[in-house]
């Protein structure tokens, strides 16, 4: 019987470092005067009289959930994002209609601007090119801005 705890107590000691994780530290537990060099995080139990780590099987099955409840929350945590993005992408196929709508304004201003200056330019080269008109006559020497109609005295 003592061989066989034995052979179990040599299997487990050569199986930890090969199922703990590559950098993961081992560390030495105690109990009830044993000692196991250990990951961390496996157990050491005493069950049926023996001490020792819990089985590979065991300590694998608790990573695996671990594993398992880590990637569930990221695939919860992608879900949500996906959501949001659904939702930024409507709110950007919104506001690209409203640029679009006054990007076509911008350019119906833009095109009467330039239509108005070059209707300036038009009238400042006819200006230009128009001769100055007549000067207007002088006023009357008697101060009178109103000319007056002669009379038939003198006549």
């Amino acid at each position: 019987m003592k061989a066989t705890w034995g052979i179990w107590l040599v299997l487990i000691w050569l199986a930890v470092p090969a199922l703990a994780e590559a950098g993961e530290e081992l560390v030495t537990k105690e109990v009830k005067g044993f000692r196991f060099k250990v990951p961390a995080d496996w157990p050491v139990e005493e069950r049926n009289g023996t001490v020792a780590p819990i089985p590979s099987e065991e300590y694998l099955s608790k990573k695996f959930l671990a594993i398992t409840t880590r990637f569930e929350a990221a695939e919860k945590r992608l879900t949500t994002m996906e959501t949001k993005q659904a939702a930024l992408e409507s709110q950007m196929a919104v506001l690209d209609k409203r640029v679009g709508a006054v990007d076509q304004r911008l350019t119906v201003v833009e095109r009467a601007q330039g239509d108005q200056g070059r209707a300036l330019q038009v009238l400042q080269a006819q200006a230009k090119s128009t001769p100055a008109p007549a000067p207007a006559p002088a006023a009357p020497a008697n101060g009178d801005l109103v000319p007056q109609q002669p009379t038939g005295e003198g006549q």
